[in-house]
């Protein structure tokens, strides 16, 4: 009874978690789709919309970009206006050919931005003109955000809690974040996980800690958010209600 409890405890803290990176990522996704229908953007009037989203975005460490079917940058507001702009590098996902073909919202993988120079996620959504959608939108944000929102979660001490993407890579992790971040996911948890969209294992971590470890797949993203305890601090209770019971 005492394990199954633990298990349900796990599984609540990943879904939770993983909750609030979707609330996240959909905030994201509506402040995009505002963006995208600016006149100033779809008139080509790319200097006004420089403004105006830079304007949209003081508040928060946001910048978006615009990028052209060709993978031609057309706004960055990571750089100020009237800054050459680069082709999208090959190694980044071809944003636009993505949203144009499925006309939905995408949320990327780990990648190393072409601008940026170091690992990002990006949020894109299509740019409509009448019937088309010649480009995206893209949100490129920083694998640090993804951590306040894990440390913004209400984590219990002595837990641990990760985001791994579709490539099975390390996104974001509630303590030694920069470690850790790029790693691989561990083996023997992708062999446990075998492909089920949550559940509850007991795993050795990326410290090498055998530890209870609950994970949840997020249909919006296609990330895994994980949530574990090193065996001993789950299994703490149990030890002190013994120590009472004799």
């Amino acid at each position: 009874a005492e394990r199954e409890s633990n298990e349900r405890r796990a599984l609540t803290i990943a879904r939770a978690l993983s909750a609030d990176v979707d609330r996240e990522l959909t905030a994201i996704i509506t402040t995009l789709e505002t963006l995208a229908t600016s006149r100033a953007l779809t008139a080509g009037d790319y200097a006004t919309f420089h403004a105006q989203a830079k304007e949209a975005l003081k508040s928060r460490s946001w910048n978006v970009v615009l990028i052209d079917a060709a993978g031609q940058q057309r706004v960055n507001t990571r750089l100020p206006w009237g800054t050459a702009l680069p082709l999208t590098a090959a190694t980044e996902p071809p944003l636009p050919q993505i949203v144009r073909q499925t006309e939905q919202p995408y949320i990327s993988d780990l990648f190393v931005g072409t601008v940026a120079k170091r690992q990002i996620f990006a949020v894109a959504v299509p740019v409509r003109i009448g019937e088309e959608a010649p480009s995206a939108l893209v949100m490129s944000l920083e694998p640090e955000r993804l951590v306040e929102v894990l440390n913004e979660g209400g984590i219990p001490d002595g837990w641990l809690a990760a985001i791994s993407d579709r490539n099975n890579i390390n996104m974001a992790r509630s303590r030694f974040a920069a470690r850790f971040v790029g790693q691989r996911v561990p083996s023997e948890s992708l062999r446990q996980y075998a492909g089920r969209p949550e559940g509850v294992i007991t795993t050795t971590d990326f410290e090498g800690q055998h530890s209870l470890h609950a994970f949840h797949f997020s249909r919006l993203s296609g990330w895994r958010m994980a949530a574990w305890a090193p065996l001993p601090v789950v299994e703490a209770p149990l030890r002190q209600a013994w120590t009472l019971f004799l």
